[in-house]
């Protein structure tokens, strides 16, 4: 249900620096909010070749990613979280 009101009437003393509402779009006021989102890079990588011939090789890999991630949700009353990881090795030997 909605009630129309004159404006610049006050709905409440708390809610005196909220933005009002503009008769122009029906009376629906907009709240809006710049959320700080925040994400960490943490990852690594690495590889190691050893060449033990000329017909003998091997070489490694490693990644290790580890991202947390959180943001306000959409009234900016809440934090939200996620989380997203990653690891992978490989090994490869050539002869």
């Amino acid at each position: 249900m909605r009630t129309r009101r004159p404006e610049g009437q006050s709905v409440s003393p708390t809610l005196s620096s909220a933005q009002r509402a503009d008769p122009r779009n029906g009376d629906v006021g907009e709240f809006t909010f710049a959320g700080q989102q925040v994400v960490n890079e943490n990852f690594i990588t690495t590889r190691v070749d050893h060449k033990f011939s000329d017909k003998d090789a091997v070489f490694g890999t490693y990644v290790f990613d580890r991202t947390p991630y959180s943001a306000p949700d959409s009234m900016n009353n809440v934090m939200l979280g996620s989380l997203s990881s990653r690891q992978i090795a490989a090994v490869e030997e050539n002869s």
